[in-house]
């Protein structure tokens, strides 16, 4: 798949590459991204003023399409349209996350920025993190 990626670090070390279509764990779901937005951290990231790990994927604010439900996954189906919080694995534990500010843990893996993002053709996403785009909302809208 065609993915744009932060390739190395450093100012301007954003590409569009070929990629390999990720694979859901048994928690999360596969996610054909149907639309896109960017975010002043993407810019960020683009610039090297923002901490990211990579290579990796850049982009966290989409909307899709699920391709692929993990073995584990209840409560969403392949053909639901969805946007995700961008909060994987936040410890639950720190200070941060206990206090209800997930979205700001520093142990997280935040999509686009420590885990492969959405500016590309798929990608996984933890089912908890997940929620149904109501019928007639535009994915541009809910992206």
């Amino acid at each position: 798949m065609q993915a744009l990626v932060k390739i190395a670090p450093g100012p301007d070390q954003v590409a569009l590459r070929d990629w390999p279509v990720p694979t859901p764990s048994a928690e999360e779901v596969l996610v054909r991204v149907r639309a896109a937005a960017v975010c002043g951290s993407d810019v960020h990231i683009w610039h090297d003023r923002f901490p990211s790990t990579p290579p990796l994927v850049i982009g966290h604010e989409f909307c899709g399409v699920i391709e692929q439900v993990g073995a584990k996954v209840t409560g969403f189906g392949v053909g639901d349209v969805v946007v995700a919080e961008n909060n994987p694995e936040a410890c639950g534990r720190c200070r941060v996350c206990v206090t209800g500010f997930p979205n700001l843990c520093p142990q997280k893996r935040a999509i686009g920025f420590k885990r492969d993002g959405c500016f590309a053709e798929y990608v996984t996403v933890p089912a908890e993190l997940l929620h149904r785009v109501p019928a007639g909302v535009p994915v541009a809208a809910a992206a």
